[in-house]
């Protein structure tokens, strides 16, 4: 009895020590392959700017290197390429996220002077967060803090909103102190770059968030151009930021100065492949995330759910994401989405003129946090709702009379149906010409109680949401070769610079000498100056 005690206690501990090696052995080569293919990434993506040339380049650039994303360090890419930048003398910055990883790809493409924005501070920051802290009774208050330079205290707002996960910010929450002194010491370290390095332009993965705002905030006070490479529907979608008020663009949207430059000719060939472009988004058949999310889900009887007073017109309100950045585009009529939703709840309280459908965001599973549920109240008037989350947008959109957002693309979706849409604040297609648009907060809640649906003329508004949609959704035929999945793809994009990466040289060639011909113009967004200056368009991320 005691041999074979001891022999199961011995195979006891061999097989926890071989479980221990298993264990280790896997971890460690998962890591050894992980590293293996970024470093041949790295490879691929400095073989764009690795040709150096003979003279030397005299500006001098600011490199945003936190946001560790495939498609951005492409898009970077891209960009150093066309304004030869790496002939010059570049900086690069990071952040405590995915430290080392950047450190790692700057390094690889010839980026050595790295600078990081601290986490820890000063004694003088926390005093002054303490301060301002102190003085902070509602969430309103955060709003209105005076940060050095007026750096945007609505961007301020949004950070910490997204900390929280939350519908409007908590402000008995002690870590609030904590974000001001990361706020302040953000602030800094974008001054202390500027004065430093003193560059020509700036490079920048977002205009929002904590890393991001102050320096582009900051540089044009300078009369320093920033550049943020964002890319959406397959494409580059950069915007410059020549002064502060362009912050609030958000997006490379285009603007009525643009949409004014038009031939006829362009046009209708916009409405047409805005159109066929529209009517795959609809079916589901795009792959970016928001389409996917939307329109992948179908619910036939949608009209039992409301069947009691089908017989009104039905409007759709369609929430966001609550703490998803709502200040991007220079909200100001509300406090947040939530202080919009719950203003817009309270006012139709009693206007039963109208059947009135709340449409949850359709990523709010995906984003966790707050949901719709938990900001609208429980016990709801029979003609108000909360349509349930697994729902067709398309669904929805059959039965609707009509549409109130803040600035969903669900927006361009139903006008282009010839649905009256309004929205409630300034956003990024209200110059379009298919929306309604309050001037106010005040009558944004007027025009709630009016029947506002009569005052749309649904052929104007149908026609002029596919133009916008073909402009802002679609690509020039030319790029059509260089689509990339969007960066929350992160596999497909890491496929792509690796393996396919070599046989789109002519294509990424002829990106770069039209990214050369954006930077000699006036335009302020990328793909807008593609879509006005191309005769021949494309579909961009259909399936």
């Amino acid at each position: 009895m005691g041999k074979k005690y001891i022999t199961q206690k011995v195979n006891s501990g061999f097989i926890k020590t071989l479980k221990k090696i298993y264990d280790f052995l896997k971890v460690n080569i998962s890591y050894f392959l992980h590293y293996s293919k970024e470093q041949k990434i790295y490879k691929k993506l400095n073989s764009l700017t690795e040709q150096k040339i003979n003279y030397k380049n005299k500006g001098s650039y600011i490199i945003d290197g936190h946001f560790y994303n495939f498609g951005y360090f492409f898009r970077l890419q891209l960009m150093r390429k066309a304004t030869e930048s790496y002939n010059g003398k570049e900086v690069g910055f990071v952040y405590k996220y995915n430290q080392k990883k950047c450190n790692s790809f700057l390094k690889n493409i010839g980026i050595s002077k790295i600078e990081k924005l601290s986490n820890t501070f000063s004694s003088d920051i926390l005093y002054q967060s303490q301060k301002i802290f102190k003085k902070i009774r509602k969430a309103e208050d955060i709003l209105e803090i005076k940060f050095p330079y007026n750096a945007p205290a609505h961007q301020f707002y949004d950070y910490i909103l997204k900390k929280q996960m939350l519908g409007k910010v908590d402000v008995k929450d002690e870590n609030i102190i904590f974000y001001i002194s990361e706020f302040i010491e953000s602030i800094r370290f974008a001054e202390r770059l500027l004065e430093e390095y003193e560059p020509n332009k700036i490079f920048m993965s977002h205009g929002i968030n904590i890393q991001c705002s102050p320096l582009c905030y900051l540089a044009p006070l300078h009369n320093i151009e920033v550049i943020t490479l964002f890319g959406n529907y397959g494409v580059p979608r950069f915007i410059r930021i020549k002064n502060i008020k362009d912050i609030n663009l958000g997006y490379d949207t285009p603007l009525k100065k643009d949409l004014d430059k038009l031939r006829p000719r362009q046009t209708e060939l916009l409405f047409e492949v805005g159109q066929e472009y529209l009517q795959k988004r609809l079916l589901g058949k795009t792959n970016d995330m928001g389409g996917q999310l939307a329109y992948d889900n179908e619910l036939e009887d949608i009209k039992d759910f409301i069947n009691k007073s089908i017989n009104k017109p039905i409007i759709v309100i369609y929430a966001h994401c609550w703490f998803d950045h709502p200040h991007t585009f220079g909200m100001d009529r509300f406090r947040d989405f939530e202080d919009w939703i719950l203003t817009t709840y309270k006012t139709i309280l009693n206007n039963t003129n109208f059947v009135w459908l709340f449409r949850p965001h359709p990523g709010e599973d995906w984003y966790g946090g707050i949901t719709l549920k938990d900001i609208l109240p429980k016990e709801l008037p029979n003609h108000i709702f909360i349509l349930p989350k697994k729902l067709s947008g398309k669904s929805v959109m059959n039965i609707a009379s009509g549409l109130i957002t803040y600035h969903g693309t669900a927006g361009i979706e139903y006008a282009s149906c010839g649905k009256p849409v309004m929205v409630a604040d300034r956003g990024w297609y209200d110059n379009g010409g298919f929306t309604v648009n309050p001037k106010s907060r005040s009558e944004y809640i007027n025009l709630l109680s009016q029947n506002w649906l009569s005052k749309v003329d649904q052929e104007i508004i149908s026609r002029n949401a596919k133009i916008f949609a073909g402009i802002y959704f679609c690509c020039p035929k030319w790029q059509k070769n260089l689509l990339m999945p969007h960066d929350v793809y992160k596999e497909e994009v890491r496929n792509i610079i690796l393996r396919s990466l070599d046989s789109k040289s002519q294509f990424i060639s002829d990106e770069i000498q039209n990214i050369k011909k954006w930077l000699a113009s006036d335009s302020l967004g990328y793909h807008t100056f593609n879509m006005i200056n191309s005769d021949e368009y494309s579909l961009s991320n259909t399936i």
